[in-house]
């Protein structure tokens, strides 16, 4: 496969990744669309380590990342180009973090898919979980209002039959303002564990703003404080 090494974003399966390129940056958007059009070769997306982890050698990446096709690209003003990727499946370097440097600026590697087992979202169990989820989503949104990562249109969104456990619980991972290795943790995870580890980050933060509560009106004078 492919490798897309990203420096500072963890893409999820089932959500959108809207990359734009300079003209500097236009070899690698060429060399993803090139490589998308070749039906047989995969492409995915995975995050470089901190450069200390380096140890002062060549980049290296984490061993999980995320499958991906291009549904859209275009070009942009100055040579620029924007491309959209649609994450598909979670996957894991077969030869742990290392991966040959292919011709040209993506990365190859042999890698293994993972599935995510299978949940039923009519199982009670599966059901408690999501409206635990979106309770929480909605009480930080209520709270937080314009600073809150995730806006009252896209909550809308998630809160519907429309949307499978899988989509919500990845599309709650990527919108949250979590560090790149947090999340990368949380790709890291089987579907059942991130969704309560979510939690677990969501009840967190409310608990927090109900601690501070009877403190907010100060935030609204913070520059006299």
């Amino acid at each position: 496969m492919a490798l897309i090494p990203l420096p500072d974003f963890v893409h999820f399966p089932k959500t959108d990744l809207h990359l734009e390129f300079e003209a500097s940056d236009r070899a690698l958007a060429d060399a993803i669309i090139a490589r998308s059009e070749l039906a047989e070769e995969g492409l995915g997306t995975t995050l470089l380590k901190p450069e200390w982890a380096w140890q002062g050698g060549a980049p290296e990446i984490f061993s999980a990342g995320t499958a991906v096709q291009v549904i859209e690209h275009a070009a942009l003003a100055e040579g620029g180009c924007r491309i959209v990727l649609h994450g598909e499946y979670r996957f894991e370097l077969s030869d742990g973090n290392l991966c040959d440097t292919a011709a040209g600026p993506l990365h190859e590697a042999i890698v293994r898919r993972i599935d995510e087992p299978y949940l039923s979202d009519v199982d009670p169990a599966i059901i408690a979980l999501r409206d635990d989820l979106l309770s929480s989503l909605g009480s930080l949104a209520n709270a937080l209002g314009g600073r809150f990562p995730i806006q009252t249109s896209q909550l809308a969104e998630l809160d519907s039959d429309d949307i499978s456990f899988e989509g919500l619980v990845n599309a709650v991972a990527s919108a949250l303002d979590l560090s790149p290795l947090r999340k990368q943790s949380l790709l890291a995870d089987h579907l059942a564990e991130r969704a309560q580890n979510l939690r677990g980050i969501l009840r967190s933060r409310v608990s927090m703003m109900e601690l501070l509560r009877p403190f907010q009106h100060l935030a609204d004078h913070a520059e006299h404080n």
